[in-house]
């Protein structure tokens, strides 16, 4: 009898607690072994990265889409050669970042519903960061000092744009960590 009582009193209290919207910080890797020649570009499939030469860098993460099972998020990468033959590389792809499991996405931060949960004023928006490479780099660049825990979708991200032959097939990379401080709860 006082087993049953117990029970009662922990599934009127606690289980209701256990099923509220709980916000947790959803990590996924993205990497992009291969970064394709522009269908547009008018140069060949190789960046040329010597002394003297530029090339930049573009990167974009987002708008995130919420299907509730999954977040989606577009990730576009472009490596555009500044001279000789002015290559562009690009790939863009929907990743996806699906809820824990038994949950469902409610909201993330830059939603339209964020404030509406009652969260502060939403501060993740699209991201969309430029560098320009000056000089032969055949190793990875580093975008920390470009993102913002929080505000970016990205929490880590690199980029490698040259190496030894074509660049379209596997020389130019993408690697990095989305970050997304999103609201779940449990599936109802």
């Amino acid at each position: 009898m006082k087993k049953t009582i117990l029970m009662a009193i922990i599934l009127m209290f606690v289980f209701p607690l256990i099923l509220q919207a709980q916000r947790q910080w959803i990590h996924h890797e993205v990497h992009f072994s291969k970064i394709p020649k522009e269908y547009r570009s008018k140069g060949d499939a190789d960046v040329y990265t010597k002394k003297g030469k530029n090339v930049t860098v573009r990167v974009i993460a987002g708008p995130i889409e919420n299907w509730k099972d999954r977040l989606i998020v577009n990730v576009i990468v472009q490596i555009r050669e500044g001279t000789k033959d002015y290559t562009f590389l690009e790939k863009s792809e929907k990743v996806t970042i699906m809820a824990p499991k038994g949950f469902e996405f409610v909201t993330y931060p830059g939603s339209q519903d964020w404030c509406d949960k009652g969260f502060r004023k939403p501060t993740m928006k699209t991201m969309d960061v430029t560098k320009t490479i000056t000089g032969e780099n055949h190793g990875w660049i580093d975008f920390q000092d470009s993102l913002s825990i929080g505000k970016t979708p990205f929490s880590s991200l690199k980029v490698r744009i040259d190496g030894k032959g074509r660049d379209d097939r596997g020389n130019a990379q993408l690697k990095g960590t989305l970050s997304i401080n999103a609201v779940c709860e449990w599936k109802k």
